[in-house]
């Protein structure tokens, strides 16, 4: 009896995880010494762009009326009312 449960530990494989997690340990982070290093110097040649368009966002009012509720039928509104079927 010991020798087939012996068998059964042998034939079950390690958990093998699907998912790989990046190491969380701070591997390969470089400190800087100087914090100046860090700050861009400002370049007079760069010139920026002034066609931004800029998301706006709509009204409910401005919504096509695919997007609205459907109103409410008056037996609907009585059946609501009623607390369901009676």
């Amino acid at each position: 009896m010991a020798a087939s449960g012996v068998r059964t530990i042998r034939a079950i494989k390690p958990h093998v995880p699907l998912i790989k997690f990046p190491d969380r340990r701070a591997k390969g982070v470089v400190k800087s010494t100087s914090s100046l290093n860090m700050i861009p110097s400002a370049s007079p040649n760069v010139s920026k762009s002034t066609n931004i368009t800029l998301a706006t966002s709509l009204e409910w009012e401005d919504l096509p009326a695919k997007y609205h509720r459907k109103s409410l039928t008056p037996e609907e509104m009585e059946f609501i009312e009623r607390g369901g079927p009676a």
